[in-house]
């Protein structure tokens, strides 16, 4: 962990759930100015997990926008793409803390199962493409 994160997640410990929420565009780009595009996120969520009181809250309320079909239901595209692999990422990183209730670890594993899946769908049972049949020339001999 570089020390500009370390810094950055000392921030999140000092401040209130409170005072977090409150932070201005200003204050957090601040926090943030030093830290690489990998280090905000790590960033972002440690702050979410403290503003929603625990990872199984931030869990709950991730799933409370019903985040997983409003993704599966945005039209094929470079932001759907974008998207999916975001919210992969961060189901991804909630799995990775021990205090999950199961009911919370077996939703997150759907979701992402639901989110990779889906694309291949179409490829495993969708219709075939015909081959035209090639006219046969007669030959002469």
């Amino acid at each position: 962990m570089s020390e500009n994160l370390n810094t950055a997640l000392t921030v999140i410990n000092l401040l209130s759930k409170e005072e977090l929420l409150s932070l201005g565009d200003q204050e957090f780009r601040y926090i943030i100015r030093n830290l690489n595009m990998e280090e905000i996120r790590e960033f972002i969520f440690a702050k979410n997990i403290k503003i929603f009181g625990g990872i199984n809250q931030y869990v709950e309320n991730f799933f409370s926008f019903n985040t997983i079909n409003k993704i599966k239901a945005m039209p094929n595209g470079e932001m759907k793409i974008i998207s999916k692999s975001g919210a992969v990422n961060t189901l991804n990183k909630m799995l990775t803390y021990d205090e999950l209730t199961p009911e919370n670890r077996d939703s997150i594993n759907m979701a992402i199962l639901q989110l990779n899946d889906e694309g291949s769908a179409p490829a495993a049972g969708g219709v075939r493409r015909k081959k035209r049949a090639k006219s046969k020339k007669s030959r002469r001999s």
